[in-house]
């Protein structure tokens, strides 16, 4: 695996050639976003943090070993893993090297869906990666129950990826805002083919809501994160609907964002802004509700169904609470994290049924609709 290849890309991803072969190569996982080397590097010389060791003091053990750190911000809703270094790799070369890059998952959760990857670094048994990987839409829920996983590769320009090897970390017990960082010891790879991912968690959308006195109703799908069709292997090519109902024209009120293809990350940019004339009478009623779909295009203009969300005053929890807000807010624009439901889950009266919609449904075209 030593040397550069022209399969890679100018910002070091893999193209196809690999993906029957791995499935760790996609373009929704290019590598983090660089960190300032400075404060990197105060950081882990800080007598304050858990890894403080001298390079040549760090035990590493038969795989070697990685240096990381876990934030929480619980306003942004936001988790950073930042991927520092790793120290005395195992070689899996027959030169005696490595081409090492770390992949970083949320387990229990689907492998695809919840994965980040560094770039890679040329025959290096030491690399520096210095890099950040944030998880939006992490929900104080998440951060009781879920655990991250690192798990260091060498890429193999003709076959499959070798792991060299992997550590997890429970996120119990992260104080919010502040950084904690690890030195681990990499245990024994362990074989992901058949790593149960059946939890059903549809992913999260990020709505904002913008009412005006002037009865204007300003919608925003900001992004969406961990994404993943259930039953599903495949990363969806994201498309998001918006509709206020009940309506009574048809196709008044529905409108969508144009596809992104093959993610399960999509940030939907600026042509992801709906403006809606509605009286305050009639968005205050019961009865008013927003309602918000993804699907996944799958081709031939098919839709298969990935999750929902009715925000309305029947609505309860978050979905009640921002719809709520930003009612009572005017002039001011109210953003929150939504996680995603199956059909028969929404429970907001008449507007339950969706009517989040069938699975299956037929579109006689995909492009966005005018807002």
């Amino acid at each position: 695996s030593s040397g550069i290849n022209a399969e890679y890309g100018e910002d070091g991803d893999k193209t196809s050639k690999d993906q029957d072969q791995d499935d760790d190569d996609d373009d929704s996982t290019s590598g983090g976003i660089p960190c300032e080397e400075d404060q990197v590097l105060d950081a882990i010389a800080s007598d304050e943090l858990d890894c403080h060791k001298d390079e040549d003091d760090l035990e590493t053990g038969q795989y070697g070993a990685i240096k990381f750190s876990l934030q929480y911000d619980p306003i942004e809703q936001m988790l950073n893993v930042k991927v520092f270094s790793g120290h005395k790799l195992k070689p899996m070369d027959v030169g005696g090297t490595s081409d090492p890059y770390v992949k970083c998952t949320l387990i229990p959760g689907h492998l695809k869906a919840t994965k980040l990857k560094t770039s890679r670094k040329e025959c290096d048994l030491n690399p520096i990666f210095n890099e950040k990987l944030t998880y939006h839409g992490i929900f104080e829920s998440d951060i009781k129950t879920k655990m991250v996983k690192l798990t260091v590769l060498d890429y193999d320009r003709m076959t499959k990826n070798d792991m060299i090897g992997t550590t997890t970390v429970p996120l119990l017990g992260l104080v919010p805002q502040q950084q904690h960082v690890y030195a681990e010891i990499l245990k024994a790879p362990v074989d992901e083919t058949h790593e149960a991912s059946a939890v059903v968690d549809r992913g999260r959308i990020q709505i904002s809501l913008y009412y005006q006195a002037n009865q204007e109703l300003k919608v925003t799908i900001v992004r969406c994160s961990m994404l993943m069709v259930p039953g599903s292997d495949n990363l969806p090519n994201p498309i998001v609907k918006v509709n206020i109902k009940p309506s009574l024209k048809r196709n008044k009120f529905k409108r969508k964002t144009e596809i992104i293809k093959q993610t399960s990350n999509p940030e939907f940019g600026p042509k992801a802004k709906f403006t809606y004339d509605i009286s305050s009478t009639d968005i205050e009623s019961n009865d008013r509700c927003l309602e918000v779909t993804v699907y996944d295009c799958t081709g031939l203009k098919r839709l298969s169904y990935i999750g929902g969300v009715v925000l309305g005053k029947e609505s309860s929890g978050t979905a009640r609470s921002h719809w709520r807000d930003a009612l009572s807010s005017c002039g001011h624009r109210v953003t929150r994290w939504h996680m995603l439901e199956g059909p028969s889950t929404s429970g907001v009266g008449e507007c339950s049924s969706l009517e989040l919609t069938d699975p299956n449904v037929q579109e006689s075209t995909l492009s966005p609709a005018a807002p």
